[in-house]
């Protein structure tokens, strides 16, 4: 890419970044809106019968959700969520879903699912329940391969929150993005047999090795990336995921390399952008990366922008409460990543919203609230340099003297550069908020724990 593009990309994110303000208000409506229009105006048409083998990767058609209330007039309940949900589907990239009013056609009739599937010529069929009582609310979803009827996933959401719209939200973007992951687990399963993959199966492959262990597998997934681009260049989704990568790639080294993970990546970031305005990842990788490098403002644009783009995608929530820490709000740190909890509770890159919140607690100076959060970062995703500074601070600070030692002997074997040099690296903002809270909580403690200049 030019310099000139870089610079248009550049440009672009700063008007985008002084809009954020003046829209946000209506933003999230507009948002929803150009989803419904979208399926509507793409989708709803019944396509020709076919076999779901060789239906479009990721199609899927959302049954309408059954009312298990037992009061019929409960019934605009489970309709809402099957719409929510057949709109959020349809902004996971690459995706193929079937319109509402195809959909609904179906309502209240026995079926058989592997007909349903051959008739709209989808691989997958989305169906659930959904029943609200006086304290308590219950929603079930199963996710049905189309070509054998075979039970792929299955979910339940259980909540005794009665706040109508609020629920829904939240159960909507759980299942959304649990079935994300399902879909795309499922597809580079069924691309494992092919001889001659395509981009698309390439670059499927590449997020399921990446969902399964993403502390271990992100190089494996830049590789299956960088396939996908050989088999088809400027493949959108391949570039974005490759840049996901390489931001996970940069922030997991503190060695020579770092600076070429970041470069790279802000590279396929920006090409991604160029090509596909809409891509979260894109965004959020390049947001990442520019955290990593100290360019705060910019981050915040980029991180602004993902979340503008998808409300709903919990790495940009937990990027966002970060940058909340990093400028001097780590009470709303806590909140934040409660929310990307929340919205991925079983997210594979669990380990960022931990670490995040870790960090928060200590800038506070809450040591006992914060500990188990910094422990469990560390153990599912280790060696992480964030994660492991944050854990011997906190474990100093408690003074579990025995953890300590072990702690740092650790860090020491991962990290042959250990320093409070390679600290204010990692942990640096130029907040004087933050900067107070971090010398007086993290790097007192490190020193305190043997960490040389």
């Amino acid at each position: 890419m030019t310099e000139e593009r870089h610079a248009d990309i550049s440009q672009y994110l700063r008007r985008t970044g002084k809009l954020i303000a003046g829209v946000a208000a209506v933003g999230a409506v507009l948002s929803g809106l150009a989803g419904y229009f979208n399926v509507y105006k793409t989708l709803n048409v019944r396509p020709p019968s076919g076999s779901p083998s060789a239906a479009p990767h990721l199609s899927i058609v959302v049954l309408p959700f059954s009312n298990t209330s037992g009061d019929p007039g409960q019934d605009y309940v489970a309709d809402a969520i099957t719409d929510d949900i057949t709109v959020e589907l349809s902004r996971i990239k690459g995706s193929f879903v079937i319109g509402r009013g195809t959909a609904f056609s179906y309502k209240g009739k026995t079926l058989d699912l592997k007909e349903v599937a051959r008739d709209l010529n989808v691989r997958y069929v989305l169906q659930g329940s959904a029943a609200r009582g006086d304290n308590r609310f219950h929603v079930t979803a199963q996710l049905i391969d189309g070509l054998s009827g075979a039970n792929i996933w299955a979910d339940t959401v259980d909540t005794d929150r009665t706040r109508l719209e609020e629920v829904r939200q939240d159960i909507v973007a759980h299942l959304a993005i649990a079935l994300n992951f399902q879909l795309t687990s499922a597809e580079a399963k069924k691309a494992d047999g092919k001889s001659n993959p395509d981009a698309v199966d390439l670059t499927m492959k590449g997020w399921f090795l990446f969902y399964q262990h993403p502390d271990q597998n992100a190089e494996l997934a830049a590789q299956l990336f960088t396939r996908a681009l050989k088999t088809q260049a400027d493949f959108e989704p391949a570039l974005a995921g490759r840049a996901r990568m390489r931001f996970r790639l940069g922030a997991d080294n503190t060695g020579p390399d770092r600076e070429k993970h970041f470069r790279e990546g802000t590279e396929d970031a920006l090409r991604a952008i160029e090509l596909d305005r809409s891509d979260p990842v894109a965004y959020f990788a390049l947001a990442g990366i520019k955290t990593w490098q100290h360019h705060l403002d910019e981050a915040i644009t980029a991180n602004a922008r993902a979340r503008e783009v998808d409300p709903n995608f919990p790495d940009t929530v937990g990027q966002h409460a970060w940058h909340l820490a990093l400028t001097g709000h780590a009470e709303e740190t806590l909140i934040e990543e409660d929310k990307a909890i929340a919205l991925s509770p079983h997210d594979p890159a669990f380990e960022n919203f931990l670490a995040a919140k870790c960090y928060a607690y200590l800038l506070l100076g809450r040591f006992r609230e914060g500990r188990t959060d910094c422990v469990d970062a560390v153990e599912f995703h280790s060696p992480w340099i964030f994660s492991t500074l944050l854990e011997l601070a906190e474990y100093q600070a408690l003074g579990e003297n025995e953890n300590v030692a072990g702690s740092l002997s650790r860090a020491r074997q991962h990290y042959g550069n250990l320093s409070m040099s390679l600290a204010r690296e990692i942990l640096w903002s130029d907040n004087p908020v933050t900067q107070r809270q971090t010398e007086e909580n993290i790097y007192f403690n490190l020193r305190k724990a043997g960490v040389p200049e």
